[in-house]
């Protein structure tokens, strides 16, 4: 993946996810029982978190803004499901 596809990814999620009334605000995305390892699992989050890991990847540094993004509508998501996870990996 290069920066273009990268930034292509990051608009098309923040317009069509974080910014999504429908999604960030569905309970039933929200109260999903998937976690065995207690990890946060908000659907959302998982998205958010996998978009900073594949962003750190391409640029070398994290992205942490899609709370900005979901933010603007009221809601709120995590993009750091995963730090602890792979920190003991």
């Amino acid at each position: 993946m290069n920066k273009d596809q990268l930034e292509a990814l990051t608009s098309w999620l923040k317009e069509n996810v974080f910014q999504n009334t429908d999604i960030m605000f569905n309970e039933e995305l929200w109260e999903q029982e998937i976690d065995k390892d207690n990890i946060d699992t908000d659907l959302t989050d998982i998205i958010a978190s996998l978009h900073n890991i594949i962003y750190n990847l391409v640029t070398g540094e994290q992205y942490d803004y899609m709370f900005h993004w979901c933010n603007k509508i009221g809601a709120d998501c995590n993009d750091h499901v995963f730090d602890n996870l792979l920190k003991g990996v």
